[in-house]
């Protein structure tokens, strides 16, 4: 089977935030779309200003391929997802119909690393799993409606073969960030490019030729790896 492909997210893969301010205890949402996934949470007001909101729903999105034809032993009747918090060996399990390519699991603890892995079912039984995915929750809400901004520092440090990138992320924090990209090469800037975790700060470019200029620059993506 091929190995699921996910993208850590908070709500869904393209969030746009509404705010809704109401009198009452109650609230009908209207201009919903079909087959559309949406979270809500309330935060009560007073004279003094909002307070703490109600749980954020934490969830990620986990999606597959299924396996080659000539290895499915019978027609496919659901998927088995597994997933457990990494410091744990304890599992947790999800199953969705066999036509579905994709299981949104949600109720996980924010800043948390999870595993996750998928098998096919046949009415023969369970096939073989694929491989632990990791990834991480966000500690928080983040806004991926935006672009993010420019990293907030770039500092360059070239050695005998090779040239040290480091950065710092981009100071305003509500923004997702999935990970950076940096950009090289001789004559334009685009020649070479490396896509490194949203986690890491720097990066050494190695393996360059000497006496020679290379033009280089740095952006963020906000598409999640795959």
């Amino acid at each position: 089977m091929s190995g699921p492909f996910y993208s850590p997210r908070t709500m869904t893969q393209h969030v746009m935030f509404q705010d809704v301010d109401i009198d009452g205890q109650s609230y009908t949402m209207a201009g919903l779309k079909k087959n559309t996934e949406y979270s809500f949470r309330v935060v009560a007001n007073n004279k003094h200003g909002p307070g703490v909101s109600t749980e954020d729903v934490i969830s990620i999105m986990v999606r597959w391929q299924p396996p080659p034809l000539s290895g499915q032993n019978g027609e496919i009747t659901s998927y088995k997802i597994r997933y457990r918090k990494v410091s744990r060996r304890s599992e947790s399990a999800v199953t969705t119909a066999g036509t579905e390519l994709f299981k949104l699991i949600d109720g996980l603890e924010p800043g948390t690393e999870y595993s996750f892995r998928v098998s096919a079912v046949t009415i023969n039984g369970t096939g073989p799993a694929t491989e632990w995915f990791p990834t991480e929750t966000f500690e928080s809400d983040l806004d991926e409606s935006r672009v993010p901004d420019q990293p907030s520092s770039l500092h360059v440090r070239p050695l005998v073969n090779s040239i040290v990138v480091s950065w710092t992320p981009p100071e305003n924090q509500d923004i997702v960030v999935r990970g950076y990209t940096i950009s090289y090469g001789i004559g334009s800037p685009h020649a070479q490019t490396i896509k490194v975790d949203y986690k890491q700060r720097y990066y050494t470019i190695e393996n360059l030729s000497k006496n020679s200029l290379h033009l280089w620059c740095m952006f963020i993506v906000l598409q999640p790896s795959v």
